[in-house]
């Protein structure tokens, strides 16, 4: 068996085991760091019309945006903008037809035009690409991301001239837009998949010519568990950039902060990073903290070992670093100063003594009450209680993911929130239109009765049944008019409807989902009728085809909804 038909077996197992799907494969290992809290297939454009783009999707300031709300707390100046174009193929012979059409979508992206063939979600896009670039082109830095995934081999790539051609005149093309400060091109083949997926098991780094000394921590472990150190910047920096000399977001997903940008604090960082005749790094900078599994030293080669590392502290330190030292790699290698790292061994299972180190190392700004929503009481009682039922609740991001539990068995702290809000608040417009305010304020604690000193946890495991069973039968996707559409993104309004075809009445009650138990009833038949009322409703009321997907999320549709369910029943 040749090197490529080994790599597909073990990502066809991995995808079998663990993801069901190639997208899913890729999403959760390359952007995990973006999708804390919405799930992937919100920003999936591929349909008809899709203009040869699968994903798409924006972060500001290095946080995901999917509407204009989303970009209130961000209103400052020096901002960065991200834009990823997202093919996905999952197929071995490599499609030269990808880069052309990336070409073609850029030229009418940036000119706002939308030809009649594009998709409501491909417009949808360029609306608020265009209401970006109007509103952020003169503050903002924008950075073009195209990312091509193929199950074919590196050497297909490396041969395929032509290909990678047409992929340079797309860079060159990207570069040469005003406020585009610099554009990535990404073909990543079944090698560099499989590479990601080994290493994600994990991760270690050994770093050299340290000095350091030992200190003491609350730990059971006889071993070495707390190490303050000096650690050269230039050693540092290759710690935290991946092959592709970019910065390992993976490095931070402990971190509760993200990237500041040109902030002041920052610019006093890169000023100091400038002074090459100025005292050394690590006395003018507060320094980095890090959390590992494994903390190993070498007493005579003053090395230190570590695996699996987190940077809960430092943050805004790392990103200044790297992006000082990014373009100018020929002063990194003559760099002779240190940074103050702590490191501090939490071992495989702590997420508590990581949490209060992540607090405590933080304490010095303002820690938002959403920053540390996961561990809220309520949240651990029901990470045990699913626990009792086969089911692992991350409550906190890729908890149960990095130790290699299956996605079928895994329920999301945000998924949970989304299902609870569509079954027992009724309201699917809310759980589709703003999924990111169900964790904030009054919505949040009204999800999880944060104030009720009677919580049935019963509530939430027949939650996690009911979307499960739903949603098994809710694949693919359904014709309205003659065009498809997916039926995910229908799928909280389905379970809205599922719940009354069960019970055959609109105020169905908790206890009357309580004494279903697990949910016979729910067919695939029930849901075909589901779609059908979606249709009617559709139908009905004369929504054309190129808004339904706007429609949805407005309470108009809900209304419209709610009066079809009744003359249903009625009849």
């Amino acid at each position: 068996m040749d090197e490529i038909s080994l790599y597909n077996n073990i990502i066809k197992k991995e995808i079998e085991e663990k993801y069901e799907t190639f997208d899913n494969l890729v999403f959760t290992n390359y952007f995990s760091s973006v999708f804390e809290s919405t799930e992937f297939s919100r920003v999936k454009t591929d349909n008809y019309g899709d203009a040869g783009v699968d994903y798409m999707f924006f972060t500001f300031n290095r946080k995901l945006v999917l509407e204009k709300d989303d970009l209130v707390e961000y209103e400052s100046k020096n901002n960065r903008i991200d834009v990823y174009f997202i093919q996905v193929k999952d197929r071995r012979e490599l499609d030269s037809s990808v880069p052309n059409k990336f070409i073609e979508f850029i030229q009418n992206l940036v000119k706002n035009t939308q030809p009649q063939h594009y998709n409501e979600s491909i417009i949808e896009n360029i609306e608020f690409f265009n209401y970006l670039v109007t509103e952020y082109a003169l503050e903002a830095k924008f950075h073009f991301h195209f990312y091509y995934f193929s199950r074919s081999g590196k050497k297909q790539v490396d041969s395929a001239t032509d290909l990678k051609g047409r992929f340079d005149s797309l860079k060159s093309q990207c570069d040469s837009i005003d406020f585009v400060e610099d554009t990535e091109i990404r073909i990543e083949t079944i090698n560099s998949i499989f590479m990601l997926i080994k290493q994600g098991r994990e991760f270690k780094y050994t770093f050299k010519n340290v000095d350091k000394f030992e200190a003491e921590v609350d730990n059971s472990d006889s071993s070495t568990n707390a190490i303050i150190s000096l650690i050269p910047i230039k050693d540092f920096y290759h710690f935290i950039v991946n092959e592709d000399n970019m910065i390992n977001d993976k490095l931070f997903e402990s971190n509760i902060r993200d990237f500041k940008g040109k902030s002041g604090v920052n610019k006093n960082i890169i000023k100091t990073l400038s002074n090459l005749n100025g005292v050394d790094f690590w006395w003018l900078n507060n320094g980095i903290t890090i959390t590992v599994e494994e903390l190993n030293e070498s007493k005579t080669a003053n090395q230190i070992k570590i695996v699996n590392p987190q940077i809960v502290n430092g943050l805004q330190t790392s990103y200044s670093i790297f992006n000082y030292f990014c373009d100018k790699l020929n002063v990194l290698e003559i760099e002779w100063r240190k940074v103050f790292v702590k490191f501090v061994k939490v071992g495989k299972e702590n997420d508590e003594q990581e949490l209060e180190i992540i607090v405590a190392t933080n304490s010095q700004n303002e820690i938002r009450d959403k920053d540390i929503k996961a561990n809220d009481q309520v949240q651990k009682n029901i990470e045990e209680f699913l626990k009792t039922k086969g089911k692992y609740y991350q409550r906190k991001d890729k908890y149960y993911t990095n130790r290699n539990v299956s996605n079928k068995d895994i329920v999301k702290l945000a998924d949970l929130a989304k299902y609870i809000n569509t079954i027992y608040l009724k309201d699917p417009v809310g759980t589709r239109n703003n999924p990111g305010k169900l964790l904030k304020g009054s919505k949040y604690k009204s999800i999880f009765q944060i104030d009720d000193t009677s919580q049935n946890y019963d509530r939430y495991y027949s939650a996690v049944l009911i979307y499960e069973k739903i949603q098994e039968f809710s694949k693919g996707t359904f014709k309205i008019r003659e065009e498809n559409f997916e039926k995910s993104h229908f799928i909280h309004h389905i379970v809205y409807i599922v719940l009354f075809l069960v019970f055959k009445k609109i105020d169905y009650t908790p206890k009357d989902i309580a004494d279903k138990k697990e949910f016979e009833e729910i067919t695939e038949n029930l849901v075909e009728e589901a779609l059908d009322i979606i249709n009617i409703v559709i139908e009905t009321n004369s929504i054309s085809n190129t808004v339904i997907l706007k429609s949805i999320k407005e309470q108009k549709f809900f209304m419209l909804m709610n009066k079809t369910l009744n003359e249903h029943f009625e009849s």
